[in-house]
């Protein structure tokens, strides 16, 4: 954990995985658009793994702070074009997929989200 900052850093070998990443988001939170140290940085779920969603091209690097608050809600237009550039710039895809095991979760939580009434202003 870093004292100075309060957050949980990164392992060496996180980091060396991480950096086409990280320069691919050109060294930016992708939630808050600030810029990140990498050894500081978290690796958030685009899409939240409570959804189903897996790993494999779903991840990209937040502040914790950001990464706390974005929780498991799903990322927002602002948010997917930061991700799809960044993953453009590195030639990576960008395509979360649901965990076959996660179906059902998946399901549970998309019938969750339909039933309540949304307001759009």
């Amino acid at each position: 954990m870093c004292k100075k900052h309060n957050q949980n850093t990164l392992s060496r070998s996180t980091i060396r995985k991480m950096k086409p990443l990280y320069l691919g988001a050109n060294k930016r939170c992708y939630i808050c658009g600030e810029s990140l140290n990498l050894a500081e940085s978290t690796r958030d779920h685009i899409y939240p793994k409570s959804l189903g969603y897996g790993i494999k091209h779903n991840v990209m690097l937040a502040h914790q702070n950001c990464n706390t608050l974005k929780a498991d809600r799903i990322p927002t237009i602002a948010e997917l074009t930061q991700v799809l550039e960044a993953y453009d710039r590195m030639n990576w895809i960008f395509n979360p997929t649901v965990h076959p095991n996660n179906i059902w979760r998946n399901q549970k939580m998309t019938a969750q989200y339909k039933s309540q009434d949304y307001v759009y202003e």
